[in-house]
């Protein structure tokens, strides 16, 4: 194989994996992975962006405390229903941590708190003076929040204060609808124009003086 050849078969390789990969990159999109936590129910993570759902009972949720602590108020009205305090915006992947102080003057284990990823409950305590902290990661897209549950609303209200709350930087950054059809329609086209170039042979090369 000739100098000529050799160059034009390299240069139509490259072109051509390059043109793959451009196409990739527009199909699918690409977002940046957060780089650091928010600190405090501030931002997205200020009370305008929680949503609140006590069911059927009376449990309610003190923000008078915002941006450095909440307090979530189970129900006391006979009725079993637990008391939500949640994210409605998918998030970002990431660490949420956060310390909670559980207070309860009824019996242990009637009523318990705990967070929720995905509405799948996990119970932090039940009995009354319990303080912890703890940290969970969430994948792409996983919506999570804070849950008071009660099994008979009757022998006075649970109540958790939470504190030192650090959540990922940002909710999910969904690509816009049209990217991934435009993308791939952009990448498609100048992968033809590259691949056209990669086979036109090249100029031979000037003989050296």
């Amino acid at each position: 194989m000739n100098l000529s050849s050799a160059l034009s078969a390299s240069l139509r390789s490259s072109l051509m994996v390059a043109a793959t990969s451009f196409s990739l990159l527009c199909a699918t999109g690409v977002r940046a992975m957060p780089t650091s936590n928010t600190m405090g129910f501030v931002d997205h993570y200020a009370p305008a962006n929680w949503a609140f759902n006590p069911g059927s009972g009376n449990g309610s949720v003190d923000t008078s405390g915002v941006p450095n602590s909440i307090t979530i108020t189970g129900s006391t009205n006979n009725i079993a229903d637990p008391t939500d305090y949640y994210m409605f915006m998918p998030m970002d992947p990431g660490d949420v941590s956060f310390d909670y102080n559980y207070q309860s003057t009824d019996t242990a284990g009637f009523d318990a708190f705990g967070y929720t990823v995905n509405n799948t409950f996990t119970q932090l305590a039940d009995t009354n003076g319990t303080i912890g902290s703890i940290i969970f990661q969430l994948a792409a897209g996983d919506t999570f929040g804070f849950r008071l549950t009660t099994l008979d609303g009757q022998g006075g209200p649970a109540m958790v204060t939470i504190s030192n709350f650090s959540g990922p930087s940002a909710p999910l950054a969904e690509s816009p609808a049209p990217l991934p059809f435009l993308g791939a329609a952009a990448a498609y086209s100048w992968s033809r124009r590259l691949r056209r170039r990669a086979l036109q042979p090249l100029a031979p090369l000037a003989p050296a003086d």
